[in-house]
């Protein structure tokens, strides 16, 4: 037997003695390293495709275990990992199991019959994992394809089809470089790795006697020989319709069928079949593997794996929506899904019964999807709605706005209260916004308001009402609500109590006109007899020969004194003077 079991030892871990025996006899290869585990020297082991590889441990050191079995994983994907610890250690199977290691088991409890089970499932799911990669109808089919390294650059395997169609013989074809399949080597298309299934692509090819055709290629991304890999299928175009026999009526069948697995492998959301009946799982396709983080042959063997990864409040969604399913036909459900300790994403499934040809029930198909970045942004959308109502709520300018035909869309609070203060009812998204609460004037000049705004005009306007006896002074903002196409299909109007502004101006404007009135009084009446008195005492000083000393001395202070309060005086006339110059370049 061929077949080899990779056995990976840490110094401080061990496997029992009669486990390599076991194997021997079992007729399976050791390949084995006593190595630290995270000092392998993984490329020795490369060429190796191992049934099963054991990696013994102690446990302790989980964060190494993890990494070994993430690296082991990403080397022999094909290949189930037991994880083997210590009894004292058993508290991290968890951990192992969600690192990716197929099955955890403690020292002494691995007896021979266990092993021999456990290798035989092995083989299976080893199996059952290459063929997922492998089955293709390649030699077989009548369309011309071969293999290729994902750079496009060596041919690895070609089939019949292909010789025939371009006229070489197998050694001459794998020795050519596939750039020389085209009529122009210039024309060759790059391809792009990691698409699954690649875009049809129209060219020009030649065969082996330089004859040009027109051919239809695709290429898919497929696994040959343990490696990653480029399958070529080129179709010829032809003008007529080729007639099938029955063994090609087969081949083409099972082409059809490979087309159709590699589109359903290229699709990024689950696609999954289970047993109507039994509820066992029958198909899953790659992405079901990416999204639940278990293999479909995991989930075949154990469903048990996949619902214990379902928290228990959401599990009952998850059932009802399945039996859903088979009574009406359809159900779909929303439930979280374990990924890591304490870490869900969210996950969103529709699932169809379909029936078979006596009507029973056959199989409910479904298709799941991760819907957390959606759901976690709709929270914030939520919030910031949330936020921005309470905002708009809590402040006291009046927002609300209105339809084509007037009806309000929205208002807030302090809107609803205003209205309800003054009419006893409270507007509601429906109602007609131009009430008869308000006066015949404050309703035509709104009206007026919001066809203007109607027409694409943003403009504010200051209204003077008096509500209950009291007058009131809003500053209104109109301006339009336009779709996404464009059009203006609504006004949104802010309106702010501006009342104790305006009284204040009022007030200001008053005591600026009894300014003015002082200063007219002080330019016309008191600057009057201040002049009149500075003449006298000039006149005065005019007959200061007759005058004694002392008395011209308080003719000078006189004088000084009224010359001090003539400036005054012409001071206070030109400050009264500013106020009113500002009071007109105002209006």
């Amino acid at each position: 037997m061929n077949d080899n079991i990779l056995i990976i030892r840490s110094v401080d871990g061990a496997v029992p003695a009669s486990v390599d025996s076991y194997i021997a006899d079992m007729g399976y290869d050791l390949v084995e390293s006593s190595l630290h585990y995270f000092n392998i020297n993984y490329t020795q082991y490369q060429h190796i495709e191992p049934v099963l590889i054991f990696l013994a441990t102690t446990g302790a050191n989980i964060h190494l275990d993890v990494a070994t079995i993430k690296h082991l994983n990403s080397l022999w994907s094909n290949s189930p990992i037991l994880s083997i610890i210590h009894h004292e250690n058993k508290e991290n199977i968890e951990t192992l199991l969600e690192a990716g290691a197929h099955l955890v088991l403690i020292y002494d409890d691995l007896v021979e019959a266990d092993l021999q089970v456990i290798l035989q499932e092995a083989q299976q799911q080893k199996n059952a994992l290459q063929a997922r990669h492998t089955d293709i109808p390649f030699l077989q089919s009548p369309l011309p394809m071969w293999i290729t390294d994902l750079d496009n650059r060596i041919l690895h395997d070609v089939n019949d089809s292909a010789l025939k169609t371009y006229g070489y013989e197998r050694w001459e074809f794998l020795l050519m470089s596939p750039k020389q399949l085209f009529a122009n080597e210039k024309d060759a298309f790059p391809v792009k790795a990691n698409n699954k299934v690649h875009q049809l692509q129209k060219c020009f090819h030649k065969n082996n006697k330089g004859d040009v055709f027109e051919v239809e290629c695709q290429i898919i991304d497929i696994m040959y020989q343990h490696g990653a890999s480029h399958l070529h299928v080129a179709k010829p175009v032809v003008n007529h319709i080729l007639e099938f026999t029955p063994e090609q009526k087969i081949i083409k069948t099972e082409r059809e069928k490979m087309e159709m697995h590699h589109i359903l492998n290229a699709i990024p959301n689950a696609i999954w079949a289970v047993d109507a009946g039994t509820g066992e799982l029958k198909y899953g396709n790659q992405s079901f593997e990416t999204i639940f983080r278990l293999s479909p042959q995991l989930v075949a063997a154990d469903r048990q794996l996949f619902l214990n990864n379902i928290p228990k409040p959401d599990r009952s969604l998850f059932y009802k929506a399945y039996v859903k399913a088979l009574l009406s036909g359809h159900a779909e459900a929303e439930f979280r899904y374990r990924i890591a300790p304490h870490q869900y994403i969210i996950l969103k499934t529709m699932a169809t019964l379909y029936k078979d040809s006596d009507d029973d029930p056959g199989y409910v198909c479904g298709i799941t999807y991760d819907v957390t970045e959606e759901r976690q942004l709709n929270e914030k959308v939520r919030q910031s709605e949330q936020n921005l109502e309470a905002t708009i709520n809590n402040t006291n300018d009046l927002i609300w706005s209105v339809d084509r035909e007037l009806r309000i869309i929205y208002c807030n609070k302090a809107y609803r209260n205003f209205v309800h203060g003054l009419a006893g009812i409270t507007p509601k998204p429906g109602d007609y916004v131009l009430s008869d609460w308000g006066s015949t004037s404050f309703i035509d000049k709104r009206r007026k308001d919001y066809f203007r705004a109607l027409n694409g005009n943003t403009f504010t306007t200051l209204v003077e009402e008096e509500y209950g006896g009291v007058t009131m002074f809003k500053e209104i903002n109109s301006s339009p609500i336009v779709s996404h196409g464009g059009a203006i299909v609504g006004v949104n109007c802010i309106a702010r109590d501006i009342s104790e502004q305006k009284k204040q101006l009022i007030f200001i404007k008053k005591q600026n006109k009894l300014l003015r009135d002082i200063a007219w009084l002080q330019s016309h009446v008191v600057r009057k007899p201040a002049a009149n008195l500075l003449g006298l005492i000039y006149l005065l000083e005019g007959s200061s020969d007759i005058l004694s000393q002392e008395i011209r001395g308080y003719v000078e202070k006189l004088k000084e004194e009224a010359q001090n309060l003539d400036a005054i005086i012409r001071e206070m006339v030109g400050k009264a003077n500013d106020i009113n110059e500002h009071e007109h370049e105002e209006h």
